[in-house]
């Protein structure tokens, strides 16, 4: 029963932002809902299971419309959409804010590629891939992503003493498996908590 809820969901998210169809609105619909995603669970990253911070048994949490459209009092969202070329890194600033002490940070990248026609043992069916770092208003790397099976990066960053307010960095990686280098439109979320875990 899990499709027709995040169907659902996709098209409340395309009818309050008035999405047309596009590859980049394509994206921002998954990233949103993935990156509002609810854990419910035993979660592998605390575990220590997953390299791309996703649970294998419940993958990314319980959808929640209401987190993936509105801002809550003790929440924040930020989208960054952008057309970026799979054969070069960039750095993406964003600022956490000083009104109030937040405890999580959850960076949610998704970008368009096409599945190959041939399987790469490490690599899988991505044409292109991107891999995803967080350093903090010291430059500090906080935390990284790296999964090379799907098109979908996430980080889910907690201090236990508040998150530093200030200029902060998404990095992305992008590495051309198949000799194809192409324009991937990326779409990231950024989610800042004050005391709950999403």
């Amino acid at each position: 029963m899990a499709a027709p809820h995040v169907a659902g969901i996709a098209a409340l998210i395309i009818d309050a932002y008035d999405f047309e169809k596009s590859e980049m609105n394509a994206a921002k619909v998954k990233a949103m809902i993935i990156g509002s995603g609810i854990d419910i669970g035993d979660n592998d990253l605390i575990a220590g299971h997953a390299d791309n911070h996703v649970d294998d048994d419940i993958g990314y949490g319980k959808v929640d419309l209401f987190q993936a459209i509105y801002d809550g009092p003790n929440r924040k969202s930020v989208l960054i959409g952008e057309t970026i070329d799979s054969s070069g890194d960039q750095c993406w600033p964003f600022t956490v804010p000083n009104d109030k002490t937040y405890h999580h940070i959850k960076v949610t990248v998704t970008w368009n590629d096409p599945p190959t026609e041939e399987i790469d043992p490490v690599y899988g069916a991505l044409l292109n891939d991107i891999d995803i770092g967080l350093c903090d208003p010291d430059a500090i790397l906080r935390d990284s992503s790296v999964s090379c099976q799907q098109n979908i990066e996430q980080i889910t960053y907690y201090d236990p003493n508040g998150i530093k307010p200030g200029d902060w960095y998404v990095l992305i990686g992008t590495t051309d498996h198949w000799n194809s280098p192409r324009c991937m439109e990326v779409l990231i979320t950024l989610r800042f908590e004050v005391d709950t875990l999403f």
